[in-house]
């Protein structure tokens, strides 16, 4: 039988801090009338450059292939971005000129206060909690893993 275990203060601290940093990016989606996937594949294009591929974005976003693939059809519908034709079956996004404005109005002021919230923090103290964090998905990966395998 397992026995319930202990929340820890850092744990439920550390919780709560995800949370709410999450509830600022989910305010600004709502505010923007856009989805979470759209906001995901508009910030990978900033960050592959233009003309990157469906396979890339799912990359760096971390969303599945299927979620992608249906947030690209529906930015191209509203008129933000189009494929063009690639290799085989490829296809590059781009965004449309739309698009593009779009992007420096929604998705560049959202980079601009992460940078500036990175700047707040400092280079050392920055360095030190991606280093920690780090340090944390690798545990939890790790500790997930071994729970598995129990």
């Amino acid at each position: 039988m397992n026995l319930k275990p202990k929340l820890r203060k850092e744990l439920l601290m550390f919780n709560q801090i995800n949370k709410e940093l999450n509830d600022v990016y989910d305010a600004f989606m709502r505010q923007e009338k856009m989805s979470h996937s759209e906001f995901d594949i508009l910030y990978s294009l900033c960050e592959l450059g233009e003309g990157c591929t469906q396979h890339e974005i799912c990359s760096v976003s971390w969303l599945p292939k299927q979620t992608v693939n249906s947030a690209i059809r529906k930015l191209e519908s509203k008129g933000l971005i189009r494929l063009l034709p690639g290799r085989g079956r490829e296809r590059h996004i781009h965004p449309t000129e739309e698009g593009n404005e779009w992007i420096r109005q929604k998705i560049y002021p959202v980079i601009e206060a992460e940078n500036a919230a990175f700047l707040a923090i400092g280079g050392e103290e920055s360095e030190t909690m991606l280093e920690t964090f780090g340090r944390y998905r690798d545990e939890m990966r790790k500790n997930m893993y071994d729970n598995s395998r129990k």
